[in-house]
């Protein structure tokens, strides 16, 4: 993976407004939107928030698996 910065386009991309879970399957998933700097760190060790820069973040309210996403405009 490379160096984590500002304008970094690693995210996946934008997929649905409600997106299965890529671990389960569930389909109830609760979004956060997340401004440039803006990172979720409640995680640590996870993928949620390490991207510094604007996106979705994704959370399965069936097993807490998380990811980011590109934002529509991205």
């Amino acid at each position: 993976m490379p160096p984590l910065r500002y304008g970094y386009t690693g995210l996946a991309p934008y997929s649905t407004d409600i997106p299965p879970c890529p671990k389960c399957g569930h389909t109830h998933t609760a979004t956060t939107y997340r401004t440039v700097g803006d990172c979720d760190h409640e995680n640590i060790g996870t993928l949620v928030g390490d991207f510094p820069n604007e996106r979705l973040c994704r959370r399965c309210t069936n097993c807490g698996y998380g990811w980011d996403e590109k934002t529509l405009d991205t």
